[in-house]
C-alpha cells in the first residue's frame, strides 16, 4: 500500500549532493554580485536565509542512514522471532511426547506450520502455548515443562510484540524523515531558483559569462528527470526515495561502483529480494519500467540490495 496519501515530488531534478553544491556556488556568485542584485531586493539577509535552509537540508538524514535504522529494527525483530520459535518448539515437542501428536492438547497449542508463522502470529502462539500448558503443568512436569520455561516464553512473546511495534515505528520514522527532506529541499529549491532568476535578469544582455553563472542545469543535466544517488554498504538494503505513480515510469539504474546491485520494488523497505528484480553489474546502466521492477499498489518501496562484500554506489533517474 502507498505510504503517503500523495507521493511527494522533488522540485530539484538533480541528486541532493549536487543540489547542495549548486546552492553553494549560487550563493558565492550572488555574494560577488551583491551590488548589482540590490536592485532586485537581494542582500546579505537573503543569502543568509538561503545558507540556513541549505544547512538544514544538508544535515537531514539520507536514505542510507534511515535504511540502517530500519535494518537494525528488522534484525532485532527477526532474532527474537527465531528465539521464540525455538522455545515454543521445545515445549511443543514435550507435549507431543507426552500426549501424542493427535491429542487435542497438542492441537490446542496452535503450533501447526510453526516455521511459517509471521511474527504477530507467533506472539499469539506463544501466549496460547503458555495458557494451555499452564492448565496441564502437573501432567507435563515429567517432561521437564516448568513454570520458568513458560515464564520465559511469556517474556519472549512480549519482547517480540514490542519489537514488531519498533520495526513499524522505524518505517514510519523513515517515511516522515524522507518526506521532511523532500519538503525542506523544495523550500530551498524555491529560494535558489528565485535567486537564479534575479541573477540572470541582472546580467541579461550585459555579461554572458555572469549570466551563465546563474543557470541551474547544464546541457548534460535534465530538468525533466528526478535524480538521486547514494552509497550502500556490503550486505545492506537501502530503501531509496523513488516515488512513482504509474507502472509505465521508466527508471534508469546506474551502478557506478564495483559491487553488483539488485534493484526492485517491494512491500517492505528492508526486503532484500522480490519476485521481480534487476541485477545491474558494476559500471553498467540498465533501464526498466516500474512494472518490470515489480511496482504494484502493494509494492511501492524501491529497494537497492548489495549482496557482495564490497561497498556499492548508484545513481537513479526517472
Amino acid at each position: 500500500m502507498a505510504f503517503y496519501a500523495q507521493s511527494p515530488v522533488r522540485a530539484s531534478k538533480m541528486a541532493d549532493s549536487l543540489f547542495v553544491q549548486k546552492t553553494d556556488g549560487m550563493v558565492q556568485t550572488a555574494t560577488r554580485d551583491l551590488a548589482q542584485l540590490a536592485d532586485y531586493g537581494v542582500g546579505t539577509e537573503t543569502l543568509a536565509a538561503i545558507v540556513a535552509k541549505r544547512n538544514e537540508f544538508a544535515y537531514l538524514p539520507t536514505d542510507y542512514m534511515l535504511s540502517g535504522a530500519m535494518m537494525m529494527a528488522t534484525q532485532a525483530r527477526n532474532d527474537k522471532h527465531k528465539e521464540l520459535e525455538r522455545s515454543i518448539r521445545r515445549i511443543a515437542d514435550r507435549v507431543r511426547l507426552k500426549f501424542g501428536e493427535g491429542h487435542g492438547m497438542y492441537a490446542a497449542l496452535g503450533v501447526a506450520m510453526l516455521s511459517k508463522q509471521p511474527a504477530h502470529e507467533l506472539v499469539r502462539t506463544g501466549r496460547s502455548v503458555v495458557a494451555t500448558c499452564t492448565q496441564y503443568l502437573a501432567q507435563l512436569a515429567s517432561e521437564g515443562v516448568t513454570v520458568q520455561l513458560l515464564a520465559d516464553i511469556t517474556t519472549m512473546s512480549t519482547e517480540l510484540d514490542e519489537l514488531i511495534d519498533a520495526k513499524i515505528q522505524a518505517v514510519k520514522n523513515r517515511d516522515l524523515a524522507a518526506f521532511t527532506r523532500i519538503c525542506v529541499g523544495n523550500e530551498l529549491y524555491a529560494m535558489v531558483i528565485n535567486l537564479a532568476g534575479k541573477g540572470k535578469s541582472c546580467w541579461y544582455g550585459i555579461n554572458e559569462a555572469k549570466y551563465n553563472d546563474y543557470i541551474m542545469y547544464t546541457n548534460n543535466e535534465s530538468p525533466s528527470k528526478q535524480t538521486i544517488d547514494g552509497n550502500i554498504d556490503a550486505g545492506m538494503v537501502v530503501n531509496a526515495s523513488v516515488f512513482v505513480s504509474a507502472g509505465s515510469t521508466v527508471i534508469t539504474m546506474h551502478n557506478r561502483g564495483t559491487a553488483p546491485l539488485h534493484f526492485f520494488f517491494a512491500e517492505d523497505p528492508t526486503d532484500s529480494s522480490a519476485a521481480y528484480e534487476v541485477l545491474v553489474p558494476p559500471s553498467e546502466t540498465l533501464s526498466h519500467s516500474a512494472t518490470q521492477l515489480g511496482y504494484s499498489p502493494e509494492t511501492q518501496r524501491f529497494n537497492v540490495y548489495n549482496p557482495s562484500d564490497q561497498e556499492g554506489s548508484y545513481v537513479l533517474e526517472w
